[in-house]
């Protein structure tokens, strides 16, 4: 399992699941788990950076629940911002979160070069994470996926959170290809899935290892991913709606590990 950068006091689902009398062996705690928002990113009338707005937006994610925070994503609307504007606001969000809870950058391009530069400058910014498409608009096969991200691993020992959408991307990153990047690389630690194949957790867990973090972005699907695979501490986040509703959402995520565990 993944502890270099889990350091300060993250939300663990031990902790989540305590006052519910529910328990995880500690070998399957990850540093991801609970209800993680993609955060909308916020900006003034002549179109510049809100970042005190900002700032407030994080306080209240992290006051009403929310175990993470995913700055610049397609939610934070990376693909509008300048380099600077996007890392510049990863920045704020680590500040604000002062290590309350882990921060997942996105941080992903179809250009090889830059996804690199990406994650460089994410761990420069603080964030505990990067979180990494695969090329999208290229579509190239599974090695040239594998060969993406190899050179991004090798490149920056940041955690990595592989993000297949391939509903967006039209690049799917096949079950076996992510095993062998997780094999490869004990810094690819898990995937942001959002392919809707439920099919895929207990594959993917067989693939990539028990430890491997399984995140699903659908709400519809995060009680089947709980189901699936509990005891890897599997965490559910919502790409679009969540940022607005991390009570509820932190309710919902909750509420699918408690009936898991008595089932």
């Amino acid at each position: 399992m993944w502890t270099e950068y889990a350091k300060p006091p993250y939300l663990s689902l031990n902790k989540i699941t305590k006052s519910a009398g529910l328990s995880v062996p500690q070998e399957h705690i990850t540093m991801f788990s609970g209800s993680i928002p993609a955060l909308v990113t916020l900006f003034a009338d002549d179109g510049s950076f809100a970042e005190s707005a900002y700032r407030d937006f994080i306080e209240w994610q992290i006051a009403e629940g929310s175990t993470g925070l995913v700055p610049c994503g397609t939610t934070g609307e990376a693909a509008t911002m300048s380099a600077a504007e996007h890392f510049h606001a990863v920045r704020v969000c680590v500040d604000q979160a002062a290590g309350r809870v882990p921060v997942i950058a996105g941080a992903g391009s179809n250009d090889t070069r830059v996804a690199i530069e990406n994650i460089k400058a994410s761990k420069d910014a603080g964030a505990d994470a990067a979180l990494m498409v695969p090329p999208y608009y290229n579509r190239p096969n599974q090695e040239g996926i594998f060969r993406h991200f190899e050179a991004v691993a090798n490149a920056c020992d940041l955690p990595i959170v592989l993000y297949n959408v391939p509903g967006r991307t039209v690049t799917d990153i096949h079950v076996e290809t992510m095993g062998r990047l997780a094999r490869a690389f004990p810094s690819v630690v898990g995937v942001k899935d959002a392919t809707g194949v439920i099919q895929r957790v207990s594959a993917q867990r067989d693939a990539c290892g028990a430890d491997f973090c399984q995140i699903s972005v659908n709400d519809d699907m995060a009680l089947a991913f709980n189901a699936t695979v509990f005891t890897l501490a599997t965490s559910q986040e919502n790409a679009a709606g969540q940022s607005g509703f991390p009570t509820e959402q932190q309710r919902n995520q909750h509420c699918c590990q408690c009936d898991c565990q008595e089932q």
